[in-house]
């Protein structure tokens, strides 16, 4: 018999064979591929999912990516409306303010395409959020009938008090990755921004399916 092979008590060769009687060979377990789950006898582990369905971690983990960014959006949603209703601001006009502090300045033609509000309805929420102090109309050097929208100096500083718990928030989590992990980070949002911006175009054109 060839080495390691089982022997009866005549020290002859003894077949292995399983519950329904079959002929098992004896063959050496084959190594399973780095990271592979283990079962208790130490070969590889199938994993399966509630109704039985193979999956791969690699695909569990991109459900899990994917999920985090909706959550993410969904929060960050509720987040600004919280914010708008505790200031006593509509989230049209939030959304207004936030374009305007991220530009520094606006014309009321970008600010309405920004909104996706009507000339009207643009002009009439300039007009609240003048009325509050919250903005600025001036002259646009570049059209004597045009003007330009700014971000009032008390009204900014207003509306920074607003966000400064999570600011601070935000900072903190930031400060918690490695400068690896802040790399990789900052590439998911800036790819996940043109993407965003990409299906809005097909939008626009009507290419959207």
């Amino acid at each position: 018999a060839a080495p390691g092979t089982p022997m009866d008590e005549g020290s002859g060769a003894r077949s292995e064979t399983g519950p329904s009687g079959e002929l098992l060979s004896k063959q050496p377990p084959r190594r399973a591929a780095p990271g592979t789950p283990m079962d208790e006898n130490g070969g590889a582990r199938s994993e399966t999912g509630p109704s039985g369905e193979l999956f791969s971690k690699q695909t569990d983990l991109k459900s899990r990516v994917l999920a985090a960014v909706r959550d993410y959006g969904v929060q960050l949603t509720l987040f600004r409306n919280a914010v708008s209703q505790w200031a006593g601001i509509n989230t049209t006009d939030m959304e207004c303010l936030k374009f305007l502090f991220l530009q520094g300045r606006s014309t009321p033609t970008e600010l309405a395409r920004h909104t996706g509000l009507t000339s009207g309805a643009t002009t009439a929420m300039l007009d609240r959020l003048e009325r509050a102090g919250l903005i600025e109309r001036r002259p646009n050097p570049n059209d004597r009938r045009g003007t330009l929208i700014t971000p009032a100096q008390s009204g900014a500083e207003r509306a920074a008090s607003w966000f400064e718990s999570a600011r601070q928030a935000q900072d903190a989590l930031v400060s918690s990755y490695s400068q690896e992990e802040l790399e990789i980070i900052a590439d998911v949002f800036e790819r996940f921004t043109r993407l965003w911006e990409a299906e809005s175009e097909k939008m626009r054109k009507g290419q959207a399916v």
